[in-house]
């Protein structure tokens, strides 16, 4: 079965469709004709994406101004979803892509109250034409990526730790990986998802083009909007591959401008953990993955794997990796979409543990921290951080041993991914 994977987050998209036939699987990206990074919007005369944010003044004005909806309201979105099936459609062929043409689709959602989005998104899909949809966290479809592509063991019980920096929050969830006897098959326990609310990607990008306009005196073109979107999402990858003190300019819309006034902005790690909106993000983070290992019965993971749309820009990783031993992937940006693809090779193996009956006092049910931090001698208020469980969870406990710090390991043999042709 072919499988598409759907990375949905708040405001954006990422699509990777895994091809399968005897041998091997190959993924590849799906764009919307424009972009790999798909803006959640669509127009009454079916443009959809990039093509809506591009041609339509109305849904660039509106997109501008935009508000973040609550997720149970973005999931309704029946024009976009159509406009999907419909992207789908043409890109294999003109086939619905359904079951009976041998196409599956995983969605992997980020956020609270998984179980209600959940509903309210299979409902969407249905009559949008899309049949059997599978909709799991965006833990588990990392987890995947990293059970099918990684170097995962296979002689070794271990606690991981999935942490993803989404686009409007960021979810953590823990696992552990009980190896059989036979090392091939194993037992996948999950444990509750716990989600920082109003931090990530959407935030950091606004935070950029907020700086961007007030340099040049004026806002930026809404026409312009999808190349300042990109520009600032570039900023965020170049970041990410230097070190701290690493100036990286802007190079988007208005820079003629920019340089012609000496103004053009610049931007630095150093500089940028001392914004709030991401400040924020680096005094919550240890303290949810702490309490997100607990649960397993362990103080600290054997391994801490950290990917989604947000760990494109630097800002996380160095948080994580003093915690315990980190895998990040070489293309964050796909990680969940791609591990969407794989899950319906580990879905049998997967246990779900409920906190209420098994796990200890640590769990945290609806618990709200508000705190400030002295940030390189610079006080900042860091916003109210909602921290909740998603209680989706049932069933019971065993133990796990502990991991040594090595993870290299061949590609598991029952599935191999054909690398040097991803298209």
């Amino acid at each position: 079965m072919n499988v598409f994977g759907i990375d949905y987050q708040h405001t954006l998209s990422i699509i990777c469709l895994r091809e399968c036939n005897t041998n091997f699987s190959k993924i590849h990206s799906v764009s919307d004709g424009i972009s790999q990074v798909i803006p959640n919007t669509t127009t009454e005369d079916l443009l959809w994406g990039s093509s809506a944010l591009k041609e339509s003044e109305e849904v660039q004005r509106k997109w501008k101004n935009r508000p973040i909806l609550p997720l149970s309201e973005q999931v309704r979105d029946i024009a976009f979803w159509k406009g999907m099936f419909r992207r789908f459609y043409t890109h294999i062929g003109y086939l619905p892509p359904i079951q009976q043409n041998g196409y599956s689709s995983v969605v992997a959602l980020q956020g609270f109250d998984f179980n209600e989005q959940a509903t309210l998104l299979n409902e969407t899909c249905v009559a949008a034409g899309f049949e059997g949809v599978k909709i799991i966290p965006s833990t588990r479809a990392l987890l995947s990526r990293w059970l099918a592509e990684g170097n995962c063991p296979l002689d070794k019980n271990c606690t991981i730790t999935s942490v993803v920096v989404g686009d409007t929050s960021t979810t953590v969830s823990s696992y552990r990986i009980l190896k059989s006897r036979d090392r091939v098959t194993s037992i996948i326990e999950e444990y509750p998802c716990l989600t920082i609310a109003d931090v990530g990607q959407f935030y950091w990008v606004e935070k950029i083009l907020d700086i961007v306009e007030s340099s040049v005196g004026e806002p930026l073109p809404a026409k312009l909007l999808l190349k300042s979107w990109s520009a600032a999402i570039e900023i965020g990858a170049q970041l990410q591959q230097k070190n701290k003190s690493y100036r990286v300019a802007w190079s988007g819309p208005m820079l003629e401008k920019l340089q012609n006034r000496s103004l053009l902005p610049s931007f630095t790690t150093e500089e940028c953990i001392k914004w709030p909106e991401v400040a924020v993000l680096l005094f919550s983070l240890p303290k949810i993955i702490k309490e997100a290992t607990s649960l397993t019965g362990q103080s600290v993971p054997d391994l801490i794997l950290m990917g989604g749309i947000g760990s494109v820009w630097p800002f996380a990783k160095d948080e994580v990796s003093s915690i315990a031993p980190m895998y990040l992937s070489l293309t964050p940006q796909e990680d969940i979409a791609r591990g969407a693809t794989w899950w319906p090779e580990f879905e049998n193996n997967l246990r779900v543990i409920s906190s209420r009956s098994s796990v200890n006092s640590n769990t945290i049910n609806d618990v709200s921290y508000y705190s400030q931090t002295c940030v390189s001698d610079q006080m900042i208020d860091m916003k109210e951080l909602s921290i909740t469980n998603d209680e989706h969870l049932y069933q019971t406990s065993s133990t796990s041993s502990n991991l040594e710090d090595s993870f290299s390991m061949e590609i598991p043999p029952w599935e191999r991914l054909d690398r040097n042709d991803e298209g």
